[in-house]
């Protein structure tokens, strides 16, 4: 994303062994953010992961308009890729599961919504189906810009970009990375948030340590758990 705005970063900040482990200088800051921002209160950090969340919604739905316009029916004539087949499926579908995992964490957060038996189970079904439909909306849509071949013949990362560029859509590349930026911190923002509150609870019943039960007087959430 710096690359593609002009400022490419020295390569230790994304990309740093140590002790023979990959790790990067990036990644730690944004965690360390994240995590700042989670301990911030219960309604600072839901309010922040509620705009993060509409801004990948919108985001994500002006890819798939996007996508649409550019559409080639061709794309559509081979219904697997020959190199990958039935295996290609498979995958795709492994991938799919782990960006529905995160749906759990909803059930982390009963405590504090407000009358948790009737509007957790109701949240739960209106964000599978929402996002269920937005999956294949965007499957649909990438496919018909030739995505496949652009993720076989490039960097898997860069393909979406790379696929409207491909179709004269170079003002995309930007809102793409964007996408993917607020994207990465709603999903570690809501994986923090949910896991001290894992924590917590374990704390409280006597099964992990009790630094992890400490609520902050002013915030009114675990603090020192998180940042542990």
């Amino acid at each position: 994303m710096f690359e593609y705005y002009g400022y490419p970063l020295p390569a230790f900040m994304h990309s740093l062994t140590i002790f023979g482990c990959q790790t990067s200088i990036l990644a730690v800051l944004f965690i360390l953010a994240v995590t700042a921002l989670a301990t911030r209160g219960s309604r600072s950090s839901t309010n922040a992961n509620n705009v993060f969340t509409t801004i990948k919604v919108v985001l994500c739905l002006v890819i798939v308009v996007a996508g649409f316009t550019k559409m080639q029916p061709a794309n559509f004539e081979h219904t697997l890729a020959p190199a990958e087949g039935i295996r290609g499926i498979i995958q795709g579908g492994m991938i799919c599961y782990f960006g529905y995992s995160g749906f759990d964490i909803q059930n982390q957060l009963t405590n504090e919504a407000i009358n948790p038996q009737q509007n957790i189970p109701r949240a739960m079904m209106f964000t599978l189906v929402a996002v269920g439909a937005l999956y294949v909306a965007f499957a649909v849509s990438i496919t018909g810009i030739n995505i496949v071949e652009m993720a076989q013949h490039h960097d898997a990362d860069t393909a979406l970009a790379l696929a409207f560029k491909s179709v004269g859509m170079d003002w995309m590349a930007a809102l793409i990375y964007w996408a993917a930026l607020v994207g990465a911190a709603s999903a570690a923002l809501t994986n923090v948030m949910g896991q001290a509150r894992v924590c917590y609870v374990q704390a409280r019943d006597g099964l992990f340590f009790k630094v992890f039960k400490e609520i902050d007087e002013e915030k009114g959430v675990p603090v020192k758990g998180p940042w542990l």
